[in-house]
């Protein structure tokens, strides 16, 4: 796959790529919508236009379907157990999740991750004979975001 294709989470002392299918970047901005107010006595004129607060505050959502498979060093079990580790909190305090995508770093932290075993029982008659079959397929949702204090 291309360089772009497949993302590197980090954190403390895992660090664990995946190969994407699909990924794609959400923007959402919280808005307070403040309805128009008409006195009984206007209400002829109609409805009044509502004012909108809008403070920017901005959430930039990442949402991933990737594979793992085994690496040159570790079994594809071994990369799930390194993924869950940095879900976990990757055995240090205070500290982000480092997303590698699209050739930039970015502080993210999980919000959901699902992970599915892809059972392939036609391995052998497919005479497939890479290694780096996908073994796990998995979803994941993240939010670039910082740690309070920093």
């Amino acid at each position: 796959m291309a360089n772009n294709d497949d993302i590197t989470l980090t954190k403390g002392a895992y660090s664990v790529t995946l190969f994407t299918s699909d990924s794609s970047e959400n923007f959402k901005n919280v808005l307070k919508v403040i309805p128009g107010v008409t006195t009984p006595a206007n209400q002829s004129t109609g409805a009044k236009v509502p004012t909108v607060v809008d403070l920017l505050r901005i959430t930039h959502t990442f949402s991933i379907e990737a594979w793992i498979t085994p690496t040159a060093t570790k079994t594809a079990k071994q990369v799930k157990s390194d993924l869950i580790s940095i879900f976990n909190g990757g055995a240090v305090d205070n500290n982000t999740v480092t997303l590698t995508y699209e050739d930039e770093s970015i502080n993210v932290f999980f919000e959901d991750l699902v992970i599915k075993k892809v059972n392939n029982d036609d391995v052998i008659s497919s005479s497939y004979a890479g290694k780096d079959n996908a073994e796990y397929h998995v979803t994941l949702t993240i939010v670039e975001g910082k740690l309070i204090g920093s």
